[in-house]
């Protein structure tokens, strides 16, 4: 069974007309030139289920894509807005979700938008996100591929057509598709700055059946790094690099199909400056000298 949600909230923000709402006009997400971003709000009060009983959500855009590659990634945000006063300039931040998925503020992305004309398109969305703000107003912030030179799309909002198009979250409290299992594999440390591979595999959960030729979009704390795509063996792999130190969750994430179900899998890298990798080093030479007396 199924059950669907329409936003309570919608609207765009734009990077070259920073103080300007843009309530009742569409939803903006990605470059076209300038950087746009959605805000969509959806109310989770007086739900008449038992949250113990969703299995799938998924965000539904009616849109198309006029730039591409693309993607469009619906970030969880903690911090409330009005769609009547929000900007670029006081828009709100992503908010990262600690839980034992791993902390990240990715709710869900896809690649998969229309092109050739306007139509519906899904984001699945990490049903750990729906339970922790249950009773709560769920907000979401949606961008795209932001150091693209072009890539864009965009969605209808509440207004458009008496709400015909309106995003709308579904909840399913039935399993929906194959299960699958995507993995992720990367160094434990490395330094800001290097490249560094990350590999892992896509494959159906029960009979562990390789799943080729589907997207897998990778991210740290939320943030894009790229998109790899599985081969035959239903193994991706891709080179990326994090600029800054610290400690990260790496996310795999594959978006699912109408057949396949969506999965994440997770794992942590530390980035850290050589000069912090030098006293390991040190104390190997020192421990192979005192083992060679």
């Amino acid at each position: 069974m199924s059950y669907e949600l329409k936003t309570i909230a919608d609207c765009w923000v734009y990077k070259n007309k920073p103080d300007t709402n843009f309530n009742k006009d569409l939803l903006a997400i990605g470059r076209w030139n300038y950087l746009s971003r959605s805000l969509i709000t959806f109310d989770l009060r007086n739900v008449n289920i038992d949250p113990a009983t969703i299995k799938a959500a998924e965000l539904l855009l009616y849109g198309k894509a006029l730039y591409t590659p693309l993607i469009v990634e619906a970030l969880y945000t903690a911090t409330g807005w009005s769609e009547t006063t929000v900007t670029w300039n006081n828009q709100p931040p992503p908010t990262t979700y600690h839980w034992e998925g791993g902390d990240t503020s990715l709710m869900g992305s896809t690649t998969q938008i229309p092109s050739a004309s306007a139509g519906w398109y899904s984001i699945p969305l990490e049903v750990a996100f729906i339970k922790h703000r249950w009773n709560q107003k769920l907000h979401a912030i949606l961008k795209g591929y932001e150091t693209a030179a072009n890539s864009y799309c965009y969605a209808q909002d509440k207004e458009a057509s008496g709400g015909t198009y309106a995003p709308r979250l579904i909840l399913h409290t039935e399993p929906v598709g194959i299960p699958t299992t995507t993995t992720i594999s990367a160094p434990a440390t490395v330094k800001p700055n290097e490249t560094f591979t990350i590999t892992g595999r896509l494959s159906e959960t029960d009979t562990n059946i390789s799943i080729p030729n589907q997207p897998i979009t990778l991210s740290y704390n939320g943030i894009t790094l790229g998109t790899a795509q599985t081969n035959v063996n239903g193994d991706y792999q891709i080179q990326v690099f994090i600029p800054t130190e610290g400690t990260y969750t790496l996310t795999a994430h594959f978006a699912g199909t109408t057949t396949l179900a969506a999965s994440t899998g997770t794992t942590k890298t530390s980035t850290a400056p050589t000069s912090a990798l030098l006293p390991i080093a040190v104390l190997a030479t020192l421990a192979y000298a005192f083992l060679k007396k």
